[in-house]
């Protein structure tokens, strides 16, 4: 079975301080430690689907599963911060670390990276490849889906003609516009699937796990357990100046 997968690398465990209050005789102290701190939480369609996902990636390295990922998928990752695939920090934890992803051929894939010649920015030549395209089912699928998600069309275009059976993603306003044309012919008639992890886990029975668990995997820093990071997001990388 081999699955398009656009949730990647990204780090479930990022390092960072932890700020707290000492005292000093009657002095008052700014005072703190470096710790690794889990970036979800135990609610939300975010977590619960983050709790599939030591599942998923246990069957892929168990060759039971096949990941794989598209050129267009990979050239989005280029223009989003490195961060959000890969963490920062070498202690940093991501399931997808050490797991390879097949690279899906596309022929029709170009790039140059030139801006001193003039050449458009990543961003630019995205826009007139998927301009250019003529794949019918990928011009059916606009029509219902929206100009805007021409991006996500493309990648379940590509899974469906790679004969993936499903693209796996946690993008879930697209989730929540695939279902609301779920009776549309042209979404009927994909063989693929769009799915998050969470609906992927539930089909095939796969247990879900909490994600602070992991937080002790090669855990060179004290780990916080009972906390997130703020408004549940991996921090941005601070520039040293």
């Amino acid at each position: 079975m081999t699955i398009q997968c656009s949730v990647t690398v990204s780090p479930m465990k990022q390092h960072g301080s932890v700020q707290e209050k000492k005292y000093w005789s009657n002095n008052e102290i700014d005072s703190g430690y470096a710790a690794r701190i889990s970036v979800h939480s135990y609610n939300g369609e975010a977590a619960r689907s983050v709790r599939y996902l030591p599942g998923i990636a246990n069957l892929a390295k168990r060759s039971l599963i096949s990941l794989a990922i598209s050129k267009e998928l990979q050239d989005e990752q280029w223009t989003q911060p490195v961060g959000r695939f890969a963490g920062y920090g070498i202690y940093d934890y991501s399931l997808f670390r050490d797991l390879k992803l097949e690279t899906i051929a596309d022929p029709e894939y170009t790039m140059a990276i030139a801006p001193r010649l003039g050449v458009p920015s990543l961003e630019e030549q995205r826009k007139q490849r998927l301009g250019s395209k003529t794949d019918p089912l990928y011009k059916s699928l606009i029509t219902v889906l929206g100009n805007k998600n021409s991006q996500d069309v493309w990648h379940i275009v590509t899974a469906e003609r790679n004969n993936c059976y499903c693209f796996l993603t946690m993008d879930f306003r697209l989730i929540r516009n695939i279902h609301a044309q779920a009776k549309n012919k042209i979404v009927k008639s994909l063989k693929t699937k769009v799915m998050t992890p969470e609906e992927f886990g539930r089909k095939f029975s796969i247990v879900p796990f909490s994600p602070r668990l992991y937080s002790y995997h090669n855990a060179s820093y004290p780990v916080v357990h009972g906390t997130n990071w703020e408004k549940l997001k991996r921090q941005k990388h601070k520039k040293i100046t």
